[in-house]
């Protein structure tokens, strides 16, 4: 690609019509150029390994990305207000819990000895 091709519109390029030009143009995207440059506004490196540790140490939220292995799971609360408790332990054999409220379907896919990758921001609350 030559440099004055890279000033052409968005318009030229295959599968750019009238509106996703319109919508791109809203962006302040308006050149071929103008898409190349157009950066992501954050980036989660998920390369870093973090156990829970970290997170059972801080007072604010920590974010993890590590490999669990669900031990067992539990429900507190009453009829229709029962919550789904989720209990985990790293590879460091650290436990840990995710409380899934409103969200009690998901017991039938977490079961115990299931090893599952976590990505998220973990808070300790609930001791």
């Amino acid at each position: 690609m030559f440099q004055a091709e890279l000033k052409q519109p968005v318009s030229r390029l295959q599968g750019i019509g009238p509106k996703t030009t319109a919508v791109l143009s809203a962006s302040g995207i308006v050149s071929i150029d103008d898409i190349l440059k157009h950066y992501p506004r954050n980036y989660e490196d998920r390369k870093k390994i973090t156990g829970f540790r970290p997170a059972l140490r801080s007072a604010e939220p920590v974010i993890l990305n590590t490999a669990a292995r669900i031990i067992s799971h539990d429900y507190f609360g009453f009829g229709s207000k029962k919550t789904l408790k989720v209990n985990l332990e790293d590879s460091e054999g650290i436990p840990a819990a995710i409380v899934c409220f409103g969200r009690n379907f998901l017991a039938e896919k977490l079961k115990p000895g299931r090893q599952l990758l976590i990505y998220g921001t973990f808070q300790n609350r609930y001791n």
